[in-house]
C-alpha cells in the first residue's frame, strides 16, 4: 500500500524537476538571446575577435540567439519539450567545451557574453555553464525514465 502512495509522489517530483529545469533554461536562453540581439553589433564584433570562431562571426551572431530562442520555444511547448531538452543540453555542452578549450589553449579570450554574464569572468562562466550542462543531462535522464 505504501509503495502505491509513493509512486504518484515520485512522478510528481520528477515532473516538477523537469519543469524547473526547462524553465531555468527558458529564462537563460531568452535573456541571453535578447541581450545578443539588442546589442547585435557588439555581439558580432566580440565574436569576430574570438579565437577559432572569428571567421564565422556574421553567421554565428544570428545563429546563436536564434537557436537559443528555438530551444526556449521547444521547452515551453510540451510536445517538443524532450527535444528542447536535448537541444538545450547540446547548446550548453558546446558552450562549455568551447570555454574550457579557450581557458586551456588560448592566450587571448575576448568575452562575447553580456549582461550579468559579462561580470562573471571566464572561470565563473565555465562553472555556470557546467551547472546548466549538468541540469540538462539530469533533465534528459528524468524524461527518459519509465513512468
Amino acid at each position: 500500500m505504501e509503495a502505491e502512495l509513493s509512486r504518484p509522489k515520485k512522478i510528481f517530483t520528477r515532473q516538477l524537476a523537469i519543469e524547473i529545469i526547462a524553465y531555468l533554461y527558458v529564462i537563460l536562453f531568452v535573456y541571453a538571446a535578447a541581450y545578443k540581439l539588442l546589442d547585435y553589433r557588439f555581439f558580432q564584433v566580440q565574436l569576430a575577435h574570438s579565437p577559432y570562431i572569428g571567421w564565422s562571426s556574421h553567421s554565428l551572431a544570428w545563429l546563436v540567439p536564434t537557436v537559443e530562442l528555438i530551444a526556449a520555444g521547444m521547452l515551453i511547448y510540451a510536445p517538443f519539450r524532450k527535444w528542447g531538452m536535448y537541444l538545450s543540453f547540446l547548446i550548453m555542452l558546446c558552450f562549455t567545451i568551447y570555454i574550457a578549450y579557450l581557458l586551456n589553449f588560448s592566450p587571448n579570450i575576448p568575452c562575447a557574453c553580456g549582461g550579468i554574464f559579462d561580470k562573471m569572468g571566464w572561470k565563473g562562466h565555465l562553472l555556470f555553464n557546467s551547472v546548466f550542462t549538468a541540469l540538462g543531462a539530469l533533465g534528459i535522464v528524468l524524461m527518459r525514465r519509465p513512468k
